[in-house]
């Protein structure tokens, strides 16, 4: 789990079109108890890692928040993730991790 996918989180959930709305307290909690705690680790990327995601995403042409997505690449390479899922193959398959970790699109 990357780190910045604990504010991706928080924001998707603060928005949610239901009612009632998910409170900004709420939203915190369940990031903390259903993410957090069920992780089996929060990678964390430092300064040089996101101009590395810059780079990367500049290399690329990537634009606006595709550089987001980037940084759960280099997240899952930094790991050393067996495979990086997601649901959004179209943005990924514009970067996918390099190896050992492969792009698992569900």
């Amino acid at each position: 789990m990357s780190s910045h996918a604990l504010a991706e989180c928080y924001s998707s959930l603060t928005v949610l079109p239901v009612s009632p709305a998910v409170t900004p307290g709420q939203a915190r909690r369940l990031v903390e108890r259903n993410i957090v705690e069920a992780a089996e680790k929060v990678v964390e990327l430092g300064c040089t890692e996101y101009l590395n995601a810059l780079q990367r995403a500049a290399d690329r042409g990537l634009e606006s928040g595709a550089v987001y997505d980037v940084l759960h690449v280099l997240c899952a390479e930094k790991a050393s993730a067996d495979e990086l899922r997601t649901f959004n193959g179209r943005d990924f398959r514009r970067m996918p991790p390099e190896e050992p970790t492969t792009l698992e699109v569900l």
